[in-house]
């Protein structure tokens, strides 16, 4: 089971008094995107914060045992498009590795990171 993580920390300075901040917005377009059965295998995490704070609105895509990505500059109300193909290219690709063919170009400027799966090693007795 893999996770969505939302930084919920984003946002929380610049939001007008009465608004959400940016990250529970996402947090919230993540729970709305998760809905579809094709995602069912993920569950939305708020997480307090995901480091990078120069890069607004981060998230995680993260999983023990497939590579895990992060994401920073995403704007809820502009990269649902962008959300529901990048998960899904992630949900579809067997080590959570998405082909440098396939990353959508936007991915490319949204991406910080990636990190490989959890090597699983035997300790010695």
């Amino acid at each position: 089971m893999g996770e969505v993580q939302v930084c919920l920390e984003c946002g929380t300075e610049a939001a007008a008094p009465g608004d959400a901040p940016a990250g529970e917005k996402l947090f919230e377009l993540i729970r709305e995107i998760l809905r579809d059965p094709a995602f069912a295998t993920l569950h939305p995490r708020k997480v307090a914060c995901l480091g990078n704070c120069d890069c607004d609105c981060r998230l995680a895509l993260a999983d023990p045992d497939r590579w895990s990505w992060m994401l920073g500059d995403v704007d809820p109300s502009q990269d649902e498009d962008l959300l529901r193909e990048v998960i899904r290219l992630w949900v579809e690709a067997p080590s959570g590795l998405i082909p440098k063919a396939e990353r959508p170009e936007a991915l490319k400027d949204k991406a910080l990171g990636r990190m490989p799966p959890v090597l699983k090693r035997s300790r010695p007795a």
